[in-house]
Parts: structure tokens; sequence; C-alpha cells
């Protein structure tokens, strides 16, 4: 077995009350603890070759997870669960009906016990997502529908759609504390435009739509949404968007492409939250 060498930076921002947890981290090699009490969460965007997924953890010890990564990468999300000490997955969510979200989902089935699977009710109408994961029951939700996920952790549905030719899918606002994380998948800016007529204002942390895609992010919704901290995620052999990164540069934002620091685990408790970036070098 390969070992895989393990760096670990600790990013500190003092802006907006943004401090470090009176919390540890504990890692080695093959292991990652975010040491997590009963009122705090680790929110892990996983980089992966290409491809979303996100992992979320409780104190009580639940998982879920968002979204399940692209083509190939099975072995990688494996390999960063088992580092995370997951052995079972409460509820997985699917945002997109795109094979850079979902294409893991058949092998996660075998390989974990995946107590509940979620998605949106109109996605999962117009999509072939059942067609495609032979997921036997969904739960499914409807837009502006507040679902409590874990303990103090709510999911609010600020867009469910589907669209072939455009890039539209789960869009979801989760709620921790006094703590904002704007989960978009739909890069499309009439969308966007919509959405500023949302409270949307106050916003910790902003998952970029779609990898950065140039048709989404515009300065209005950048500009409204107003956050600290930007994560995107990698496509294989695609940059994000520099008319993008631009848009989050001049607005101040601390991005994180995962392409550049590898995986992000973002911990918090009821009034703080910390970076952790954890770059694994491995034969990816």
């Amino acid at each position: 077995m390969k070992k895989w060498l393990f760096f670990l930076i600790i990013c500190l921002l003092t802006v907006y009350g943004y401090e470090k947890p009176p919390t540890n981290v504990e890692t080695d090699i093959e292991k990652v603890d975010l040491k997590l009490r009963e009122n705090e969460i680790g929110i892990t965007f996983i980089d992966l070759t290409s491809g979303e997924a996100t992992l979320i953890q409780h104190g009580n010890r639940k998982n879920v997870l968002i979204n399940t990564g692209g083509p190939n990468t099975f072995k990688q999300l494996k390999k960063i669960l088992d580092m995370f000490n997951v052995h079972e997955i409460n509820t997985l969510i699917i945002t997109k009906d795109d094979e850079q979200y979902i294409a893991n989902t058949k092998n996660l089935i075998k390989h974990y016990r995946i107590q509940k699977f979620a998605t949106g009710q109109h996605l999962l109408a117009k999509s072939q997502l059942n067609n495609k994961l032979k997921v036997a029951k969904w739960e499914t939700w409807k837009t502006n529908e507040t679902i409590e996920l874990l303990p103090s952790l709510t999911i609010q549905v600020v867009h469910d759609d589907f669209h072939s030719n455009k890039h539209l899918g789960l869009d979801l606002l989760m709620k921790f504390h006094k703590h904002n994380i704007l989960y978009m998948t739909s890069a499309d800016q009439q969308l966007e435009t919509f959405l500023l007529q949302k409270p949307l204002s106050d916003v910790n942390i902003l998952k970029v739509a779609h990898f950065g895609d140039k048709n989404g992010t515009s300065k209005p919704f950048v500009d409204h949404v107003d956050p600290q901290v930007a994560i995107i995620f990698r496509k294989k052999n695609e940059w994000p968007s520099q008319d993008v990164i631009e848009r989050l540069y001049q607005t101040w934002i601390d991005i994180y492409p995962t392409k550049q620091f590898g995986t992000i685990a973002i911990k918090m408790d009821e009034t703080l939250y910390e970076v952790i970036p954890l770059s694994f070098e491995s034969s990816f």
C-alpha cells in the first residue's frame, strides 16, 4: 500500500469575527480527526482529480455527503472518506444530473450503508437520475423548503430545476448557528438575477457553481451574496473562468480552488469557523 505524504496548513483569518475555534485537529498519514464536539460540524470539500463531493460531519458522528465526484475517482473518494473515519453515510444529497456529480454513486452504495437519498423535486422529475442511479426511494425537497439535516444544521432549498442545455440543479443555503453556507450548483446569470431578490446577503462560505463556469457567479450576484470565503472544485483538464476569479478577488474574498489548495475542511462551532486546507500528495 502506497503511503501518502500528508501536509496540513491552517489558515486563520481574522476578518468578520472569524477565528480559530477552541479545539484542535489531529492528523497522521492515514487519518484525519477534526475532533468535533457536540456543538460543532466539519464541512470538507473533497479534492478529486475531477468532480464534486462534500462531506459534512457532526459532533454526534453523523455523516452527510453532497454529490459523489467525477468519473474514475472512486478510489480517491474512498481513500479520503476512510481517512475521515466514514463508515456510514446518513444522507446522500445529489444536486445535479451530471457525471461530475454522480459518477461514484453506485460504488458508494456497494461499499457504504447509505440511510437516505435526497435531491430536488424538479431535478428528479425532469432528469434521468432515477434511471442512472437505480435508487429505490428518494426524499425530494421543494423550493423554499427548509430541512433540519443535523442538529442545529438546516438546509433551505434556494432553487431546484434541471435543463439539459444549462447548468441548472439544486442550490442550497445551509445554516449552522450564525454561519451561512451557500452551496451553488447552477451557473446561470438569469437565475442569479432572480436570486438577487432573495435574502442571501449574509453568506460566510460560497461554494462556487459548476467549477467556476463563466455563465455563473456574476458580479451583481457576488456583490449581493458578499461571502468571506469561496470554494471552487476542479474539473479535469479545465480551469475556472478567469472572469469569475477576478470578480471574486475584486470583492476581497478568500478563494480556495481545490486544484491549488487540495481538500478544504471548514470547522465550525456556534460563533467561529476555521478554514483548514489539507493537501494529500498521492498518485492522483
